[in-house]
């Protein structure tokens, strides 16, 4: 249980990190689910059925967040351009951004835990094995 929070953990702080890459570099990218179907073989036609009700609804709620925190991020690249000093309206904006990222990132922890609920515990082992034998291969792994 421990290794599966760690794991989780990382992913999450990898995935955060990510989306805070500089503007210069393309943004947040749009949220886009987790497709436990192209992973785990054999489920059953409720399971997907509740699996993309669940993608589905986090997929809307990360938009959101995501369209929020891309204003955000818009707003504190005007002020860091102006001349002067513009804290009291910058700072507000940076707090802001952290809470926004914070929440998409509890929200796709939230919604992992809705999926592992779905799934028995051989298809949760296997989508563990299939996930950390792929993980070497992700760009941001290497």
């Amino acid at each position: 249980m421990k290794k599966a929070t760690l794991f989780i953990l990382v992913i999450l702080l990898t995935a955060s990190l990510y989306a805070q890459r500089p503007h210069g570099q393309g943004g947040p990218k749009p949220h886009k689910p987790f497709n436990v179907e192209a992973v785990v073989s054999d489920l059953s036609a409720v399971q997907k059925k509740k699996l993309e009700s669940v993608t589905n609804d986090s997929k809307k709620r990360v938009d959101k967040l995501q369209a929020e925190l891309k204003n955000v991020r818009q707003q504190i690249r005007t002020l860091m351009d102006k001349d002067g000093d513009n804290s009291a309206k910058l700072f507000p904006l940076l707090d802001r951004e952290g809470v926004l990222q914070a929440e998409i990132t509890k929200e796709m922890y939230n919604t992992r835990l809705l999926i592992d609920e779905i799934l028995t515990p051989d298809q949760l082992k296997e989508l563990r094995t299939k996930l950390a034998a792929e993980r070497p291969k992700r760009p941001h792994h290497r």
